[in-house]
């Protein structure tokens, strides 16, 4: 079966970048989400085992999002 756990970002609250932690035994997709349920941010995990995404704070087009709260999760 597959194995994913998401720990706590950190920094959090931040202000230009913060580490996501996960550890997954096969492939995943991170997903970053607004308040409205948009998706903002994509990341293809490829490799198992405990990886860490630096979101700096910008969407899928490289265009800085406004503060706020965002949610994210493993796919």
């Amino acid at each position: 079966p597959r194995m994913v756990k998401l720990h706590q970002n950190y920094p959090n609250p931040f202000n230009n970048h913060t580490i996501i932690g996960l550890e997954t035994n096969s492939t995943a997709d991170l997903v970053i989400y607004d308040v409205l349920g948009k998706v903002v941010k994509q990341y293809h995990i490829e490799s198992p085992g405990y990886n860490e995404v630096v979101w700096d704070g910008k969407n899928d087009t490289g265009q800085d999002v406004v503060s706020g709260i965002y949610l994210y999760k493993i796919l």
